[in-house]
């Protein structure tokens, strides 16, 4: 019998070329399967958004801002050095748990998660004993606060909780389990259930810690209470080759390391930098605003949480034309459906972080607005590495974000003595621009698509016909109300908006009716 084969890649194809290639029948079960596992997973991570963000507005209010901006001084110097703890293994779990589970290969399977634990506990041990010997010399020299001490010393606990959580949360992912847009979830939850019973009781900058490390225990038990009953039966298999097993880990898990190395640098060296040369209470307002920024990823987050496994399953199977669709798909969408939120927060930064968090918390506008521009970039960033993860080229998400990485350590040194936490989110933005413009042109020339810069440029063009509205409205209606003046505005906003796509000719009418009969055919069955 012949051999089925995919058909071949044609170059340079179109976004619009591309959606032509596979039959009706497999673009839809496709899309099924990515529109509703991405609609959990982003519900998921707009209720773990909302719980994270509900976290931290209690913080601010049980931390002065110095202990505020000491805890997460303290957090991000402790997960930098963690980097040397994963190894990037996580990811390399969630590739070959998707891989083995696919092929059968149980035993194979038991035997990468013994060796990855193995590792990381080992080097968990040496990263907390060295944090613990050294605590007191660490605080003084460099955090210049002796309380930064009993901090990196209970972190000692921290570090193995989240160990077996971080773990066990891969697996499930590998399994594409139905559980897992929710663990996050689960997780900011019991941290805010805990903060709100604890506040009271006079912790301090513990207070914090302590909801961390009790939200990793929890999390930690759920996780292995469905991967034992509805996904692995773990103690019914033997181990194989473990030096060997181990090799391949490392060899996928090494390059993801690298990378993990630059996304650390770009997401924390900029508060490291700020605690060292800036104030603590400057800290403290820009990991009120960082954080903020980041609950705006969620639609990226969806998306490349659920393209991964379903990405690397069809590159295994050679089904190389159903992930040219997706990519077009996800390159034309993700800026305009991200686009409107994004900047009507960036409209009303200021007035956002005072009653989120208080009126000291302001001071972070023109920052959080700079970061809100470089989230837009790190969206597509976050697609863009998770598909050349899938594809096994995660070596060159490395080179890109490593000379990112560099470039941002450059521009905070230049940026932060003059201007603060606002030269802090420039550096951070123009590194995720960088990324962004090097990880899109490698995604093309891998699947043989063309880039999308004509719809990127257009959908920024429509973007400042959001915002020029948007101001000028704020400006003619100032007397309003705000509580009814800004819904107003945000609806017209959109309104012009959606006008200014299709008259640019980013979408059109016909293709806005293919995706409504698509969403109505997966949410029938």
């Amino acid at each position: 019998m012949a051999r089925n084969t995919p058909p071949p890649i044609r170059a340079h194809t179109t976004p619009a070329e591309s959606l032509k290639t596979t039959s009706h029948a497999s673009q839809s079960f496709y899309a099924q399967i990515a529109i509703k596992t991405s609609l959990a997973i982003f519900i998921g991570a707009v209720l773990s958004g909302f719980a994270a963000y509900a976290t931290r507005m209690v913080l601010t209010r049980a931390l002065s801002v110095t202990e505020y901006g000491l805890f997460y001084g303290v957090f991000s110097f402790v997960s930098f050095f963690l980097l040397f703890r994963d190894f990037g293994l996580p990811t390399a779990i969630i590739k070959y748990v998707a891989d083995f589970h696919a092929k059968k290969k149980n035993n194979e399977l038991k035997t990468a998660l013994v060796s990855v634990t193995l590792v990381q506990f080992v080097s968990s041990v040496i990263i907390a004993v060295v944090l613990f010997a050294f605590a007191d010399s660490i605080a003084t020299s460099y955090f210049k606060e002796p309380k930064a001490a009993l901090l990196l010393k209970f972190f000692v606990v921290y570090i193995f909780t989240s160990l077996f959580a971080i773990l066990l949360k891969a697996i499930l992912t590998g399994f594409r389990s139905k559980f897992f847009p929710f663990f996050e979830l689960f997780k900011n939850t019991t941290n805010l259930l805990f903060l709100l019973v604890a506040a009271p009781l006079s912790l301090g900058i513990l207070l914090p810690l302590f909801g961390q490390i009790i939200s990793w225990i929890v999390m930690m038990g759920i996780c292995a209470y469905l991967l034992l009953k509805y996904h692995f039966r773990f103690f019914d298999y033997h181990l194989t080759n473990l030096k060997s097993s181990t090799t391949l880990m490392f060899s996928f898990g090494l390059p993801v390391m690298l990378a993990s190395i630059g996304y650390q640098v770009i997401g924390q060296m900029d508060t490291l930098f700020l605690v060292y040369l800036r104030t603590l209470e400057e800290v403290g307002v820009y990991n009120t605003v960082l954080p903020a920024s980041l609950v705006f990823l969620l639609f990226g987050k969806s998306v490349a949480d659920i393209i991964f496994p379903l990405f690397a399953e069809m590159w295994a199977k050679h089904e190389h034309h159903k992930i040219q669709q997706g990519v077009a798909e996800v390159y034309k969408y993700g800026f305009i459906l991200s686009a409107p939120v994004l900047l009507f927060f960036f409209v009303y930064a200021r007035l956002f972080l005072e009653l989120s968090f208080g009126l000291v918390y302001g001071a972070g506008a023109q920052a959080f607005q700079i970061l809100l521009i470089g989230i837009l970039f790190y969206i597509m960033v976050m697609i863009n590495n998770h598909i050349l993860a899938a594809i096994g080229k995660p070596g060159i998400t490395t080179k890109i974000v490593l000379g990112s990485a560099v470039l941002n350590i450059i521009l905070n040194l230049i940026f932060i003595p003059p201007f603060g936490m606002g030269g802090a989110a420039l550096a951070t933005s123009l590194s995720y621009l960088t990324m962004l413009l090097f990880s899109t042109l490698y995604v093309a020339k891998e699947l043989s698509v063309a880039p999308p810069w004509l719809f990127w440029t257009k959908s920024f063009v429509a973007g400042g016909v959001y915002l020029a509205v948007a101001y000028g409205l704020e400006e003619v209606l100032a007397s309003m109300v705000f509580y009814l003046r800004i819904p107003f505005i945000f609806l017209i906003a959109c309104a012009v908006y959606v006008l200014a796509l299709f008259l640019l000719r980013i979408v059109s009418w016909q293709e806005v009716q293919e995706k409504k009969r698509l969403l109505l055919r997966v949410f029938a069955r």
